[in-house]
């Protein structure tokens, strides 16, 4: 069962309750009248409207367990026109805007403007006002006859000076229904937005622990794992060193100490991919570099460049940024849309444009890949999100990318036509990497 339909569910029971309360309220106030004040009543119509309530409320209480959530959207607006018309009846046969019990109105209001959306409980508003305003109608008043002549003798509207002051009470009661409806309106949707902050505060706070701890495992195994690479990165500059002033040493030798120093800065190149995934960036400094820099640099961390063309067109101009990190993003972007025509089956055709506008620095990747759907695009930079096979990606790429660009006012979009082309593009804001 869905948040919503539980709240709903309870607002009814409220109300059920709320109706056997009035119920009494109104059977004791026939009571009042009749013995206390000698007042001459319509007992079959009266009694008609309250076992109308009763029985309303006995079948409502029933079903309110079977009933679909379809259904429970129209109970509460039908139940309470229902009990507006009822209790227009109810005063209209007891004396008409004269009946001080006409302020109970304002209870159906108030109600519905607490339980039902913001249209409809303005719609219930104006219902009331229009059912108060019709007691002032003079041949819907109660008749002159012998079963109600002491109502009429109290409650005789005809007078000048009172019906002008009846006609002000409707008029105050029609502007306090239309506050009441607004602010109450405002309230509720001050704390729907309030609902929806807190949920999404706790949704980051769930998506931060869960980076924490990705960011000390990455940390713990750089740590561990630097100390023995050193030793094997020496190891094998003295081996390749020891190599070139020994003519007599194989070539397969001196191929195999420059394999293992090159497979020693790879893993180390791993392990920075593994921090920058974990969402720690080891405090990584700024360097003043052109975006060629950063471009060459991504490629360069591709495993094959086949398919990619490059149009960069500020290839001198010089910026203030993370070199690494963005170049590990770049990389990304690409390795994305790679992986994006080869899922497709297309022949790999990679476009990387570097620009600039008035305000940032962008780098667009474009492929012609399978394309994004609207709802994968709203989602893409959300942590852990993803949608490639199990074991593929962890869901994290965009989102530090993105978390990257914001560091420098930027940002991470996207354009895509379904079956066709996707571009993802990085923009960094040149006033924050400017020199």
């Amino acid at each position: 069962m869905t948040s919503n339909s539980t709240t709903t569910r309870l607002g009814i029971q409220w109300l059920i309750k709320l109706r056997w309360w009035a119920v009494l309220g109104q059977i004791i106030t026939i009571v009042t009248s009749v013995f206390f004040f000698n007042l001459a009543i319509p007992y079959p119509a009266v009694a008609g409207i309250l076992l109308i309530e009763i029985t309303t409320n006995i079948i409502l209480q029933l079903r309110l367990a079977s009933l679909r959530q379809h259904l429970l959207k129209t109970i509460i607006p039908a139940i309470l026109i229902l009990d507006i018309l009822l209790l227009t009846a109810m005063l209209h046969l007891t004396g008409g805007p004269m009946n001080p019990f006409t302020f109970l109105f304002m209870v159906h209001l108030t109600l519905g403007a607490i339980l039902l959306p913001h249209r409809t409980s303005w719609g219930v508003t104006l219902f009331t006002i229009f059912c108060y305003g019709l007691l002032f109608i003079p041949h819907l008043n109660v008749a002159i006859d012998t079963a109600n002549v002491g109502i009429k003798s109290i409650c005789d509207i005809n007078q000048g000076d009172m019906i002008r002051h009846l006609q002000g009470m409707w008029g105050a009661f029609a502007i306090a229904s239309c506050l009441i409806t607004f602010f109450v309106a405002k309230i509720q949707s001050s704390f729907a937005n309030h609902h929806d902050t807190l949920s999404q505060l706790e949704h980051e706070r769930l998506n931060n622990e869960r980076l924490s701890s990705l960011a000390t495992l990455a940390a713990g195994a750089a740590h561990e794992l630097s100390t023995p690479l050193t030793i094997i990165s020496i190891a094998a500059g003295e081996i390749v060193y020891d190599c070139k002033q020994s003519p007599d040493i194989s070539e397969d030798l001196k191929e195999d100490a420059h394999l293992i120093k090159d497979q020693v800065h790879r893993c180390k190149d791993i392990l920075f991919q593994m921090s920058v995934d974990a969402g720690s960036l080891q405090g990584e400094p700024l360097e003043t570099l052109t975006s060629d820099i950063l471009i060459k640099e991504a490629l360069e961390l591709l495993p094959s460049r086949s398919g990619i063309t490059v149009d960069n067109r500020v290839p001198h101009q010089q910026f203030k940024l993370p070199r690494r990190s963005v170049s590990w993003v770049i990389k990304g972007l690409l390795k994305n849309g790679m992986d994006a025509t080869a899922f497709k089956g297309s022949s790999k055709s990679i476009q990387l444009t570097c620009y600039t506008t008035k305000r940032h620095l962008c780098f667009a990747v474009t492929d012609n890949g399978h394309g994004m759907s609207p709802e994968v695009q709203k989602r893409a930079s959300e942590p852990f999100f993803t949608t490639k096979e199990a074991g593929e990606g962890m869901g994290l790429g965009l989102f530090l990318a993105n978390s990257i660009c914001n560091r420098f006012s930027g940002g991470l979009s996207f354009e895509s036509i379904p079956d066709e082309r996707t571009t993802a593009t990085i923009t960094f804001a040149l006033d924050h990497i400017t020199p």
